[in-house]
């Protein structure tokens, strides 16, 4: 039931931060919350270390910032990509249960829960394409309840709108763990597992076994979200 409420939260995170920008922005123009932001200005830049290693830079094509008031809490989704002729494709989402945006917008806040998750995709090597923050405690943390995810939202300010939708320049910096591994798992991967984890072993899994690997992301996001008006 969680997954498809979550999978319903990403949809309409989606189509709101498409509704957001302009169709024929490319660059972003914004690279902080202090600097005027136009509606359509997109800027989500991060920098993977670890196992694997990536720049992303957003460049405009696609989801950016997603904004959804939820009662007293409001889910923002952060997706960016790397721009068209690097090296190597990679892209980052990030989905966020913060604080109510009335407070947000009064204070900022930090965004955290066992639902806000975070993950990379990069070119696959050895079998392994994508990181989650959601793998990381079953294959590297020592503590179960550990929590690899890291979002500051900045101050939220209100942008001019259209008779559709309202507006946000949204900002902040995120970090988080993220961890990967060929699919399918091995047979004697899962059969140790099973043991350990009978045993109160944590991480359950066993990661050079299994052949997982570990990255670490940090960066930063810049843009405008939009709400739609009750009709």
């Amino acid at each position: 039931m969680v997954h498809i409420l979550i999978a319903m939260i990403a949809v309409m995170l989606l189509l709101a931060a498409c509704s957001g920008k302009k169709a024929d922005d490319r660059w972003p123009q914004s690279n902080g919350p202090g600097q005027e932001v136009r509606v359509g200005d997109t800027s989500v830049r991060a920098q993977v270390s670890g196992d694997r290693e990536a720049e992303i830079r957003y460049v405009g094509n696609g989801s950016g910032v997603g904004l959804m008031p939820m009662g007293d809490r409001a889910v923002i989704q952060i997706t960016g990509g790397t721009d068209y002729d690097a090296a190597e494709q990679a892209s980052v989402s990030l989905m966020v249960f913060a604080p109510s945006l009335s407070e947000l917008m009064q204070h900022g806040g930090t965004g955290g829960s066992d639902l806000t998750s975070g993950s990379v995709r990069l070119t696959p090597v050895d079998g392994i394409g994508e990181f989650e923050s959601r793998l990381f405690p079953d294959f590297f943390a020592a503590a179960p309840k550990a929590t690899p995810v890291n979002v500051h939202i900045d101050k939220i300010t209100e942008v001019a709108g259209d008779i559709l939708s309202q507006r946000y320049h949204v900002a902040g910096e995120f970090d988080f763990r993220a961890a990967g591994h060929p699919t399918p798992l091995s047979a004697a991967c899962l059969k140790e597992a099973e043991i350990a984890g009978a045993a109160g072993r944590r991480p359950k899994y066993n990661a050079a076994l299994c052949g997982a690997r570990q990255v670490s992301v940090r960066g930063r996001f810049d843009g405008v979200a939009a709400i739609m008006k009750p009709m």
